[in-house]
């Protein structure tokens, strides 16, 4: 790794980049689909010079032509999302039409015909025959159109959308009404590999999903207006070489406005009138009196598309409004006239959140060539109660407002009938708050290590602090088409980008004190600090490119060959930190994180077993390296948030902190831990995924296909945090001590048995042994995973439309992946089976009367018992597994989600719609995450689904 200082790129770099962006389809923007096929006679003999003419609304010019080449090859490139039609035409010949034919993004439809010779004057039309099989690409996925977003019981946000991609399975059921989490935030595993869980280094990876809109690359969490999407595509496996990380890569296709106008004004109302509970007798013998659940709900959404120049100039503009207040589960207000938490007489607590988010588009056809789109959007989120949880009360959260934006301007150029170009520039943002202030102030911080309930101000990190980011994205890349050359034919495209993040974030003192104070069973044990009130300012700056090719060896056997090489370079700007509570005022130089190469070859192969392009069998390889988010820069280096954990002596019992309970010296005899303020050694390398993948794709009939798919996964030098001056070695003092078993006391009848501990010796005691630096995992600690997958998938034809899949995962996953002492070699493990099914349909029925469903189940999620064993001499607290991971494992989940409504149409196409929504209709409550902490909580359900409840809708659209 490069620590050197910053430089600007080299001259020779610049010269490539500048070369790429100026005459370059965006990498990260949505990939295009495309038609394309062979024209032949009827004694199969190859026809060049037939016209080709190719006509749909979405193309929002009149008509596109092409002509077949020498060898009765056409290809239209760079197609938006539609329904096309497609009519060829040689003199001598009947005109033959083809029709319906449904293009999503990133999909290549191979259209074959054959021309008879005209006997008469005659046009042969086709209509129905839309490929399902994409016999050309080996990425995959699955693609949501805007009408089964609309006519599915699903909420306008990121979870429901996702839980119908293929692959994706969330670990959190998703709350009728929810105002849900961002798409960077999403907790949810692709294919076994969830990087926000196995990745120990906030920042690091994260979730690992590339998310964009129109193109533009996300960071941070964003609520878009799903009503504003044209479609959602979820490549969840075999990305090519225009993505740069591992995992699924998602684009939301945003609506374009057309020669004609076109609108819709949608409401969705719930409430708790029509709302169930599913709180049986189980969950309150756990202390649970009400389900997550819900209030008041509304949601407004409406939008406008048109003309402003009729075959020029068209805009598209929407808003949406959301408003929320929910129960989340055992979430506490105040603790009732006894003052205690966790009884009877405890008040429920509410959250409320609000979402604005508005949306503009405007498309220019400059020349028949060349084409202008500008686009914003803009989303503000008010969250009140955040970072809630069961023994969480409102007194320990915060409030958050949360403003996004994001602007891009995209140019689309066609030189010749060979060479297509597109030049992105896009910046998006946020300028986050958050504070306490509207929650009664209560003192400082505590915490309960065997009840778990947290009290006093909130210790977030995210409390009291402003999180400001900026990324700026130029994308661009050339396609060229060749046509016959090099045993085949290629399509050609080379590509780079380049981006650009600044983040600060400003951390607050707390107006109780900058510490929290833990108690065990109620009794004084330790007292932690911060290092507030800092600032911080981080830059990210990265710069790829990449080349791939389409190569048709033969009519029948497709490759699909790429490479991408990135670079990344992090730094953190010098800065001055003024003194606070327990921390001295410091300047800081600027600190280097580091700069990284990587490189991601990417092969698959698609070959057509019978011809017909029904059938198509298929394999990808491909390595993605890791990538940083602006919060791996804002743990790094000593200006960042650092917790140090003492002994504390309440010498008065008033079990308040005061000055001399502690000996704050952190070489001192109280001093236990710190975290935080990490450092990156040289050695230091990027974590990096391999991916391999088989399938074998089948088309029945016209309307329906199948899928069986293989897909392993494995990732090489996974990061965690280490401590390299408290050697393994240094653990050499064994302790034993008895297991209490799952009550956490010990005399009882279910105590295990002895458990050896091991602390570390005395002489590594103190700050002066603890450096927090970043780690790779050697190759003995990799993780993998095995995946099948089958589905099947019915277009919407006649009066059924819908999907089903199945799910198996085996996981080997380690739990600690680089072992510290003797203590991390307790069941590090993961090696159980995961399962999932889902299935969602739409029908109609006569008088326009229709029906939708969307179904999942899913297995247990596994766990393990662990218990906290106190009092060791220097390490103070140790959680250690006792049982291997699997050995609890909690209920099935399912989930049943139904809609019925009826359309009314009136006679020059405006439509109204009614329809009613039943979430849960199971009224499940099975737990989606248990405690398996020994103690009085072990077996509690901390997340629980929302209980059955009715959903209202109305709609109107011309």
């Amino acid at each position: 790794m490069d620590r050197n200082l910053v430089r600007p790129p080299s001259n020779f770099r610049n010269t490539l980049f500048i070369a790429l962006l100026l005459v370059a389809t965006p990498a990260a923007a949505q990939q295009p689909g495309s038609i394309s096929g062979t024209v032949t006679d009827a004694s199969k003999a190859r026809l060049p010079g037939v016209m080709v003419t190719l006509t749909s609304p979405a193309l929002q010019t009149p008509e596109v032509t092409k002509v077949t080449d020498e060898g009765g090859a056409y290809q239209f490139a760079e197609l938006p999302v539609g329904t096309y039609r497609l009519v060829f035409e040689l003199a001598g010949f009947g005109q033959l039409v083809r029709e319906g034919i449904q293009i999503s993004t990133g999909f290549a439809a191979r259209i074959d015909v054959t021309l008879s010779v005209a006997q008469l004057q005659e046009t042969v039309t086709v209509s129905g025959q839309s490929p399902l099989v994409d016999v050309i690409n080996t990425r995959g996925g699955a693609t949501l159109s805007k009408d089964l977003l609309q006519n599915l019981p699903v909420t306008n946000n990121y979870q429901d959308v996702l839980n119908l991609m293929p692959g994706i399975v969330y670990a959190t059921p998703s709350p009728a009404g929810k105002i849900a989490t961002g798409a960077a935030s999403t907790n949810y595993q692709t294919y076994g590999v969830d990087r926000a869980t196995t990745s120990k280094v906030p920042g690091f990876g994260g979730s690992t999903v590339t998310m964009m809109m129109e193109g533009i690359e996300t960071r941070t969490g964003d609520y878009p207006n799903f009503a504003t999407v044209e479609e959602v595509v979820a490549r969840t496996y075999g990305n090519t070489a225009e993505i740069t990380r591992p995992g699924p890569a998602v684009q939301l296709v945003v609506k374009s406005g057309g020669n004609d106008f076109h609108g819709r004004y949608r409401e969705y109302f719930m409430n708790d009138r029509f709302q169930g509970t599913n709180i049986d007798a189980n969950l309150r013998a756990q202390g649970l009196q009400d389900p997550d659940s819900l209030k008041h709900f509304q949601d407004f959404t409406g939008d406008l598309g048109g003309r402003i120049i009729r075959n020029k100039l068209w805009f598209y503009g929407a808003l949406l409004q959301e408003d929320n207040l929910r129960h989340p589960t055992g979430f506490i207000k105040s603790p009732g006239p006894d003052g205690i938490y966790g009884t009877a007489d405890d008040v429920r607590g509410d959250s409320l959140i609000t979402l604005l988010d508005k949306t503009l588009k405007l498309s220019y056809q400059v020349t028949d060539k060349h084409k202008l789109i500008l686009f914003a959007a803009r989303e503000r989120k008010l969250e009140h109660e955040l970072n809630i949880s069961r023994f969480t009360p409102q007194e320990s959260t915060n409030d958050s407002e949360y403003p996004h934006y994001f602007n891009k301007g995209e140019w689309q150029g066609v030189f010749s009938g060979r060479l297509v170009s597109t030049v992105m520039v896009a910046d998006s943002g946020t300028n986050v708050h958050q504070n306490d202030r509207t929650h009664p102030w209560s003192g400082p911080s505590t915490l309960d290590l065997a009840t778990q309930w947290v009290t006093g101000e909130s210790f977030s990190e995210t409390n009291a602090d402003d999180r400001y980011s900026k990324r700026t994205q130029v994308n661009g890349s050339l396609t060229y088409f060749p046509g016959h050359v090099l045993l085949g034919t290629h399509e050609l495209k080379i590509g780079g980008n380049v981006f650009l993040s600044t983040s600060r974030l400003n951390q607050w003192s707390r107006p109780a004190g900058d510490y929290q104070l833990v108690f065990d069973n109620g009794l004084p044990t330790q007292f932690k600090t911060l290092n507030s009130p800092f600032s911080t300012f981080s830059r990210r700056y990265s710069e790829g490119v990449y080349l791939t090719d389409t190569w048709h060896i033969t009519n029948r056997l497709v490759a699909n060959v790429g490479v991408r090489v990135d670079h990344f370079h992090l730094w953190v700007d010098p800065a001055n930190k003024p003194a606070g509570q327990f921390s001295a005022a410091a300047s800081y130089p600027r600190a280097e994180a580091g700069k990284w190469w990587a490189v991601g070859p990417r092969f698959g192969m698609s070959y057509d077993l019978t011809g017909s392009g029904r059938t198509a069998v298929k394999g990808s390889f491909g390595g993605y390296s890791d990538d940083f988010t602006e919060f791996f820069l804002q743990r790094f280096g000593p200006l960042a948030q650092i917790r140090t954990t003492y002994r504390w002596h309440d010498l008065n019992g008033n079990r308040r902190y005061e000055p001399g309970e502690v000996n704050l010296d952190p070489n001192g005899t109280d001093f236990l831990s710190v975290s935080g303020g990490n450092i990156a050694p040289s050695s230091f390398r990027i974590p990096y995924s391999y991916e391999a993948t088989a399938a074998l794709e089948h088309q029945i009939g016209s309307s329906m296909a199948v899928r069986a798919l293989y897909v392993y996964t494995t990732t090489k030098n996974e990061l965690e945090i280490i401590n390299p001056l408290r050697p393994y070695s240094a653990y050499n003092i064994p302790i034993v001590r008895q297991d209490p078993g799952p009550d956490g006391v010990l005399g009882t009848g279910n105590d295990g048995g002895l458990v050896t501990l091991y602390d570390y010796d005395p002489a590594y005691r103190g700050n002066q042994f603890v450096s927090n630096h970043y780690a790779n995992r050697d190759s003995a600690h990799n993780d993998h995973h095995h995946s099948l997958e089958i589905g099947l998938t019915k277009r919407a034809t006649g009066w059924l439309s819908g999907e089903t899949m199945f799910l198996a995962t085996k996981h080997h996953r380690w739990l600690t992946g680089y072992p510290q002492s003797p203590n991390d070699l307790y069941f590090p493990l993961d090696e159980t089976w995961e399962v999932s099914y889902r299935a969602a349909g739409y029908a109609t029925a006569p008088h326009r009367f229709n029906a939708s469903a969307v179904f999942s189940i899913l297995s247990g999620v596994p766990g393990q018992r662990t218990y906290l064993f106190r009092s060791l001499p220097q390490t103070g607290t140790l959680t250690v597994p006792m049982e291997p991971f699997g050995t609890r494992r909690g209920p099935v989940r399912s989930n049943l989600d139904l809609r019925v409504g009826k359309a009314f149409v009136f006679e020059r196409g405006p439509r109204f719609d009614v329809s009613l929504d039943l979430f849960n209709a199971l009224n499940a409550n099975a737990a989606w995450a248990t405690t398996y902490q020994s103690g009085p909580t072990f077996g509690y359900g901390t997340t629980i689904a929302s209980p059955r409840v009715a959903r209202f809708g109305v709609a109107f659209s011309f």
